[in-house]
């Protein structure tokens, strides 16, 4: 977890691109269940805290983040701020 959000910050320092409107958010995407193989226990699916309007499954206990495919690169080239869009 602490390493995505020291992924994130490298990537958008990093693009050369100006910064693209965040893309719609599917609330459907917080509908997944999703279970941790190692340990049988459930993770936890949310929105993303940011701009880049996607959904991200956690597992608190490993400390992990779990993105679909193309999600980081929503993250990274969102704006730094901005709100959501529904």
């Amino acid at each position: 977890m602490d390493a995505f959000i020291n992924l994130v910050e490298l990537l958008r320092a990093e693009r050369t691109q100006a910064p693209e409107p965040p893309h719609r958010f599917d609330p459907k995407d917080l509908d997944r269940r999703l279970e941790w193989p190692q340990r049988g226990a459930r993770m936890d699916t949310h929105a993303y805290a940011g701009p880049a309007n996607v959904a991200i499954t956690t597992f608190e206990f490993c400390k992990l983040d779990w993105l679909d495919h193309g999600a980081l690169r929503h993250v990274v080239a969102a704006p730094d701020s901005g709100s959501w869009v529904e």
